[in-house]
């Protein structure tokens, strides 16, 4: 018999790449014939979120269950970690998948002592803290102590498992690098509207993503002549770029827009500027780059491994003057930066495939159940292999 793979994904806050990364899943692992659901918090309700999540609906047989997860740590997390692992063991679910710092620790903590698959995802989190620092001491000695209630760690990124053996030290428990994948549509080049702005950003609105250095860029650029841009997300800091918008007379110039579809956001924009101060390996860069949109971004994190040998074009983080001039840059030769572009989009097709990531990652809960399994009891493997293809259906 094959292993009977029953998994909950759980993230807290269903936003950005983490809820991107967790849906990927989903929908690859059902169309393996896998039970799948997923656990987040119900504090984030805006639109978009619940539109992805309705849409996932029909692929979750394991259900969506929501439920407050709080951002910092506290006595909440215990009760927030014994309600998941009541909800695993009436969904009998085998596989807790944790995602980001808390969902990681809620997975590992739910899965104490049970005979479940656990693994780990990290998507930046508590890595982006200072090992010196007294948060970042807290968070790492949690994260060795959750180490010995995980199968595996999965890391999107050299980058990140690198930082993870800097920072807290070499693993105790199995990792792997399995680098987040794109559909073949998604490599299809993205054109400007008739309307686009000169300069786009798109991700959420926190001091980390470096929102407030981008639009000191752009003020240094429109002492020489109007500049425009949009901003796509939601996120903590909001209010306060939009403070600083006014304090840098960028108001007329600069356009907030709620989070929408990657896609479409990309006809807002002729260059997409991502002036991150930390990052993971960010889906926004790979789409950006798959879909040939000029980008600016910086050498945070994985984004070194999407550009390859033209990793020499990434960015200090934090620089005001740099990021200035690589917009003026792209501003003042914009048939280059599109053929920049297209090089690098080149590049990257068939290397970053979504049917390699899921497959990988479910082969890796097969091989970790299998091995839960009682001895003597006959496994043949995985139901089958998820391509990108739709299924064929007989008449």
């Amino acid at each position: 018999m094959s292993p009977d793979l029953r998994v909950l994904h759980c993230l807290r806050a269903p936003l950005g790449g983490v809820l991107r990364h967790v849906a990927d899943l989903v929908h690859g692992q059902a169309r393996l014939g896998l039970d799948v659901g997923i656990i987040c918090d119900k504090s984030e309700d805006s639109e978009f979120v619940q539109g992805v999540l309705n849409r996932l609906a029909a692929q979750c047989s394991l259900g969506i269950h929501r439920f407050h997860m709080k951002r910092m740590p506290g006595y909440g997390d215990i009760s927030a970690a014994l309600k998941l692992r009541r909800i695993a063991m009436s969904c009998r679910a085998n596989i807790l998948h944790g995602h980001g710092a808390k969902g990681g620790a809620y997975a590992r903590l739910a899965a104490k002592n049970k005979q479940m698959g656990v693994f780990y995802t990290p998507h930046g989190g508590s890595l982006h803290f200072s090992a010196q620092s007294l948060t970042g001491k807290i968070y790492f000695s949690a994260e060795r102590l959750f180490e010995r209630w995980t199968d595996t760690i999965i890391f999107e990124s050299r980058y990140g498992l690198d930082t993870y053996s800097t920072k807290i030290g070499a693993a105790k428990c199995k990792t792997r690098v399995i680098h987040n994948g794109l559909r073949p549509d998604e490599f299809e080049p993205v054109t400007p509207g008739p309307q686009a702005v000169d300069f786009l950003y798109l991700g959420e609105l926190r001091l980390l993503k470096g929102v407030d250095v981008f639009l000191q860029a752009l003020a240094k650029l429109n002492t020489s002549g109007p500049v425009s841009a949009v901003i796509i997300g939601s996120g903590p800091d909001e209010q306060s770029f939009r403070t600083l918008c006014g304090e840098l007379d960028l108001a007329a110039q600069v356009t907030f827009k709620a989070p929408m579809p990657i896609r479409k956001a990309f006809k807002l924009g002729q260059v997409m500027v991502m002036p991150s101060r930390a990052e993971s390996f960010p889906y926004v860069i790979l789409e950006t780059a798959a879909a040939a949109v000029p980008l600016i971004a910086t050498r945070v994190g994985g984004i070194a491994e999407i550009f390859g040998d033209r990793h020499e074009a990434l960015l200090p983080p934090g620089d005001v003057d740099a990021l200035a001039n690589a917009m003026g840059e792209a501003l003042a030769s914009p048939q280059h930066a599109r053929d920049e572009a297209r090089t690098l989009a080149g590049d990257l097709k068939g290397k970053f495939t979504l049917e390699r990531m899921v497959n990988e990652i479910t082969a890796l809960y097969g091989d970790v159940v299998a091995a839960k399994m009682p001895a003597g009891t006959k496994c043949e493997g995985l139901p089958g292999r998820f391509t990108n293809q739709e299924p064929e259906h007989n008449s």
